[in-house]
């Protein structure tokens, strides 16, 4: 990822700092704000970057509403931590945070029980929240991985299509990936995402097994497999909103 800095104009902030990533999928430039990163642009391939600050600059009032809604939501989770849940939506599960003492004075440890996520910690006034992230992450991936394989191997049976094998993955930016080798790639927030957004991923990514590209052919193909695709792609663009922020902090 290549991190820009960018002087907007006297109206705006002095200095608006962002970072630029570049994807093979991406089909146009996209905007997004992120509560932990900030603003981040992504370009498709071979794009000119010298059109980048010229596009922040044409959505400065966009981006200044959506770092101060980022900043609002910042504020609101701190006032809230450490967490109390997690509303998992893709199978329908509320997590309730328990904080024990651990037996272990230098030993932090999490478990799920039923509906239960316990967090131990050796004695600790507080949460660190890059603690408890990759914690709860690790727990998560696992939970994540009996409710997806399932469903990518379901609809790849139904739609005659093979993959090598699934990763599941705590990736920043994306939601799945396919790679030439056979690699599907999921992550594992989206068990935060409706049922329909989770179906739309993976068929998303299983048309890659046959078209690499985001071609006419491909969307085509999704488009048959899953009608209103190109609407449940829009859906995702705001799906961010729906995971913990500092669940970022889990690297």
């Amino acid at each position: 990822m290549i991190q820009y800095q960018l002087a907007l104009d006297e109206d705006g902030p002095d200095l608006q700092a962002y970072s630029v990533r570049v994807s093979r999928r991406a089909r146009s430039v996209s905007l997004r704000v992120l509560p932990e990163s900030g603003l981040e642009v992504t370009v498709p391939q071979r794009f000119n970057h010298n059109h980048i600050p010229e596009i922040v600059r044409e959505n400065r009032v966009w981006i200044e509403k959506a770092l101060q809604e980022a900043q609002q939501q910042a504020v609101d989770e701190s006032k809230h931590w450490p967490p109390v849940s997690l509303e998992l939506a893709a199978i329908g599960q509320t997590l309730q945070f328990e904080f024990r003492a651990s037996a272990k004075a230098d030993s932090w440890h999490a478990e799920l029980a039923g509906d239960r996520l316990i967090i131990k910690n050796p004695g600790a006034s507080h949460e660190p929240r890059a603690v408890v992230a990759k914690l709860v992450a690790t727990l998560l991936k696992r939970k994540a991985r009996q409710f997806l394989q399932p469903i990518v191997a379901l609809h790849a049976r139904e739609q005659g299509m093979v993959y090598r094998k699934l990763s599941i993955r705590g990736q920043r930016t994306l939601w799945g990936s396919y790679s030439s080798s056979g690699t599907l790639s999921l992550n594992y927030k989206l068990l935060f995402l409706p049922p329909e957004l989770v179906d739309y991923v993976v068929l998303h990514e299983l048309a890659h097994t046959r078209h690499m590209d985001h071609s006419r052919d491909f969307w085509d193909l999704l488009e048959h497999m899953m009608p209103g695709a190109k609407s449940f792609d829009r859906d995702l663009n705001d799906a961010v909103k729906l995971v913990p922020f500092w669940l970022e902090r889990a690297g």
